[in-house]
């Protein structure tokens, strides 16, 4: 419960890469379900909207009935962002040709020589991919009726570490506690370390940046 409101019927979504939500009353989750267990396609990442719509039937729910919407991650990209391809040694490589080639240029010594517009093209084409998650989740949410509902995002390492603690402790602290979180990439950062205490201070100490 990130704002107080202790007994809101509340909708969380994890999007993208494995998109899930969890339908949560009154703090307690009554149920949490994925996309790909809905179209059967492994790690789907697009709008979990099957998912949605099973696991309310399955908990006794209207989609009316959700009073908030918490997304867990405060960055969200469209699924074309999760489009991945492996090679022969199972290492991701891009569907796109051109981004291929774009970033075998970075990765080699032209990149290393000259960085700056290889940063530059990245930053433009992340910042095009956000606005245009945006606009997608928007339109998602609306085609649910649910457009009128708050949405709160909740930053992406601390879901994890918040998962993470309260899986063992509960809501209560009875100790400071301290939490480390790695990650692939998640609103720009791959790692964190914070410290929880008793009081519900929660103080982020190190963290890395997630380049891609």
């Amino acid at each position: 419960n990130f704002t107080g409101e202790a007994f809101m019927k509340v909708m969380s979504l994890h999007l993208g890469h494995n998109a899930t939500v969890a339908l949560a009353e009154g703090g307690d989750i009554l149920g949490v379900l994925s996309q790909e267990k809905c179209d059967n396609i492994k790690n789907s990442s697009i709008f979990p909207k099957d998912a949605i719509e099973y696991l309310c039937t399955e908990v006794g729910w209207q989609i009316g009935d959700i009073q908030k919407v918490l997304i867990a991650s405060n960055d969200v990209f469209p699924p074309q962002a999760y489009e991945y391809l492996y090679d022969s040694k199972n290492r991701i490589k891009n569907s796109s040709a051109l981004l291929g080639f774009v970033k075998n240029i970075r990765d080699g010594r032209l990149g290393r020589l000259f960085p700056y517009p290889f940063k530059l093209l990245r930053k433009v084409r992340v910042k095009n991919l956000i606005s245009e998650g945006k606009t997608l989740l928007g339109k998602e949410l609306a085609a649910l009726k649910l457009g009128d509902v708050p949405v709160e995002h909740v930053e992406h390492h601390l879901c994890h570490a918040r998962a993470a603690l309260h899986s063992f402790t509960g809501s209560q602290l009875k100790e400071p506690s301290l939490i480390f979180t790695l990650d692939g990439s998640g609103d720009g950062l791959c790692a964190t370390v914070t410290k929880a205490d008793t009081d519900g201070t929660w103080t982020r100490s190190a963290q890395t940046t997630a380049n891609a």
